[in-house]
C-alpha cells in the first residue's frame, strides 16, 4: 500500500527489504549466544517448521517491532505536546495503564493490515470467499463512536477499551506487553525531564498507508 501513494519508492524499497534479509540470514549463520533466536532454531525440528518459515518470522518480528515502536514514540510524544494537561495527569500512577492504551487508541501506529480468506464467510451482508483479501482499518475502528464514546478526544481514564491498535485474537501483536511497557517508560521519561518537552518547530507525517508515523518531530526541552 505504501508503494503505491510513492511509486518512486518501489526500487529502494525492494533493496532495502532485499539487504534486510541479508541480515537476518547473517544472524543464523553466527548467532550461536543463547537466547530467544537461539532457543528456536534448536526446537524447530521439533516443531516439523521449515527454516524458511523461521527466518521469515524473525524477519517480520524484529522490523514490525522496530518500526512500530519508532512509529509509537513519536505519535504519542505529539499528542502529549498537543495536550499539556494530559501529561500531567499521568503524573498518577492510577491512570498510567488506561492513559497508554489510550494514547496508542487514539494515535497508533498499526492503521490497516490484510488478510486472505481460508474459506467462505460473510461479514455483515458481504459474502468472502477463499482466497480473497479482506483490508481491515484498525485506525477506523479505534474512532469508531459506537465503541468509544467521544472517539476523537483523549480520554486517559476510558475503561473498558477494546482497541486495536495491537490487532486482536489469534492475530494479535506478539508485542504488546513490550509496546505498552515502552510508551509507560516513555511518559515516565518525559514526567521526569529537567525541563517541559515543547515544539521546536512544526511536525512533518511520513506519507505512509500502513504505518502511521512522523518523518520531522522537532523538540526542545527548556522552561
Amino acid at each position: 500500500m505504501d508503494s503505491g501513494l510513492l511509486p518512486s519508492t518501489v526500487e529502494v524499497g525492494d533493496q532495502a527489504r532485499k539487504d534486510f534479509n541479508a541480515l537476518v540470514d547473517s544472524w543464523f549463520e553466527t548467532n550461536d549466544h543463547p537466547g530467544t533466536l537461539h532457543d528456536v532454531r534448536e526446537n524447530a525440528a521439533k516443531a516439523k517448521v521449515p527454516e524458511h518459515y523461521i527466518r521469515n518470522m524473525t524477519s517480520v518480528t524484529f522490523n514490525a517491532s522496530f518500526g512500530t515502536v519508532y512509529a509509537t514514540a513519536g505519535n504519542v510524544a505529539l499528542t502529549l505536546l498537543q495536550h499539556p494537561e494530559a501529561l500531567e495527569q499521568l503524573r498518577g500512577e492510577s491512570l498510567l495503564d488506561t492513559g497508554v492504551d489510550e494514547l496508542i487508541r487514539l494515535d497508533g501506529p498499526a492503521q490497516g493490515t490484510s488478510r486472505v480468506a481460508t474459506r467462505r464467510t460473510t461479514i455483515g451482508d458481504t459474502v468472502i470467499e477463499p482466497g480473497q483479501t479482506v483490508l481491515t482499518l484498525m485506525a477506523t475502528a479505534n474512532r469508531d463512536p459506537d465503541q468509544f464514546p467521544r472517539p476523537d478526544e483523549l480520554v486517559l481514564d476510558r475503561s473498558p477499551t477494546q482497541h486495536l491498535g495491537f490487532g486482536w485474537g489469534p492475530h494479535a501483536c506478539l508485542g504488546t506487553m513490550f509496546g505498552q511497557l515502552a510508551v509507560k517508560q516513555l511518559v515516565i521519561g518525559l514526567l521526569n525531564a529537567p525541563a517541559p518537552l515543547k515544539l521546536a518547530g512544526t511536525p512533518v507525517r511520513r506519507r505512509t498507508a500502513t504505518v502511521r508515523s512522523l518523518d520531522v518531530l522537532p523538540v526542545t526541552f527548556r522552561q
